[in-house]
């Protein structure tokens, strides 16, 4: 009798990674008992920051959680002192050293990195919070527009390049927001700001990413979803700066 092997089981893509998805593991101390315990308490973070103030509006790569920057700045600067992070990523040490009263310098090689932590530490005052809101809200309304009519945008050369992750009528409303947004002076900061709320879309808006099913489907992607989504990054990146204000 011939034995028959089981066919083999169907190869599962592997879960995506998350911001933050790896916390709260255990804990292994050593060295000063003090120190060994401040660090602890450190890496037990509180979840609730992960959105606090100006840090959920952009998911850049490998950032720092805001409750283990909160807590090392308030143990190890002194009150009104100068906090330094000469790799600063996005910025979370420095929103956190803002709020807490310290003056904040950082540097970063990524000229991303160092937009994104500008737009987040640059204060917005009232005037500039309704107008950065307002743009957004024009600019959507008008991109969304278009992607319902299925008018097609005027499309640079470099845009077939960056074709290949993206639905194409994805690519075309993507399209279409960079240049309402791009005829903004840049050196406004509501400009600035408009920036980095748009590239905060991007990999949300990919084929597949970190926001795909977990079967490996491709999202379904509704026209003029990425506006909406564009107007509502605003209003968040707003409503955080009225908080680090306070």
């Amino acid at each position: 009798m011939k034995k028959t092997e089981p066919s083999p089981r169907p190869l599962r893509p592997p879960p995506q990674r998350r911001a933050f998805s790896t916390l709260q593991g255990p804990i292994d101390t050593a060295g000063s008992t003090t120190e060994a315990r401040a660090l602890e308490r450190l890496f037990k973070v509180d979840p609730g920051l992960e959105r606090a103030l100006t840090h959920g509006f952009h998911s850049y790569a490998g950032r720092l959680h805001p409750s283990i920057a909160r807590g090392a700045i308030a143990r190890y600067s002194p009150a009104g002192g100068v906090v330094l992070d000469p790799f600063c990523g996005s910025g979370t040490v420095l929103v956190e050293g803002l709020a807490a009263g310290r003056r904040a310098s950082g540097i970063d090689a990524s000229p991303l990195a160092v937009g994104i932590a500008r737009v987040r530490t640059t204060r917005l005052d009232e005037p500039l919070r309704e107008r950065l809101v307002t743009e957004a809200r024009r600019i959507a309304e008008e991109s969304g527009e278009m992607a319902r009519k299925r008018r097609r945008p005027e499309l640079p050369r470099w845009v077939e390049a960056e074709r290949q992750p993206f639905h194409a009528h994805v690519v075309l409303e993507l399209a279409t927001l960079r240049e309402l947004i791009f005829a903004l002076k840049e050196s406004d900061p509501v400009a600035l700001a408009l920036r980095m709320c748009f590239s905060s879309l991007l990999v949300k808006f990919m084929r597949s990413g970190p926001s795909a099913p977990r079967d490996g489907e491709q999202k379904r992607i509704a026209r003029g979803l990425p506006s909406r989504f564009f107007a509502d990054r605003a209003a968040e990146l707003a409503q955080g700066h009225e908080e680090l204000e306070r």
